[in-house]
């Protein structure tokens, strides 16, 4: 899959949530952008070697809306193990992170920036998680080659706290 076909399913993907933005009160958004994410993550768990990184960024991608839905929906720890899923998704696909740097490193500070803010709504179960390495991303120590080993650390506090 190259630039211009990734281009084109963005374009498609934010003009589909604006329409719906403009209709309805956010629980089609929710819906819609749950479905896109699973489509979207079996297309990559489904794709060839040379499309993987590219889905993988897609799979990113529309996550970000539907992971925003589920926290504005108060479910901050179901949005932050989606985040979480994510990266596992994209890992257990065979997508190597370093082949995606800048968009694997933004994705990680995405679910950081994330797991900070459901501290905030729900401070002593996810503290855990916050003192994770994830939050190693702050001082900027963090490489692609340890993804596994961080998404792996993240879930696993994840289902500590009773989240499987």
């Amino acid at each position: 899959m190259g630039v211009n076909e990734v281009s084109s399913r963005v374009a498609a993907f934010n003009a589909e949530i604006r329409t719906l933005a403009e209709r309805g009160d956010g629980r089609d958004i929710m819906a819609w952008t749950g479905e896109q994410l699973a489509a979207a993550a079996e297309a990559l768990r489904q794709a060839e070697e040379p499309d993987r990184a590219a889905e993988a960024i897609y799979v990113m991608y529309v996550s970000k809306p539907h992971v925003g839905c589920l926290f504005d929906a108060g479910m901050p720890i179901d949005a932050l193990a989606t985040a979480l899923m994510v990266i596992m998704t994209c890992l257990m696909a065979k997508v190597n992170p370093e082949e995606i740097p800048v968009a694997y490193k933004a994705y990680l500070e995405f679910t950081r920036d994330l797991a900070a803010a459901a501290a905030e709504a729900v401070p002593d179960e996810l503290l855990q998680i916050i003192e994770s390495r994830l939050t190693s991303l702050i001082d900027g120590t963090v490489a692609p080659t340890q993804a596994l080993d961080i998404a792996a650390d993240a879930i696993s506090r994840l289902k500590a706290l009773g989240l499987e």
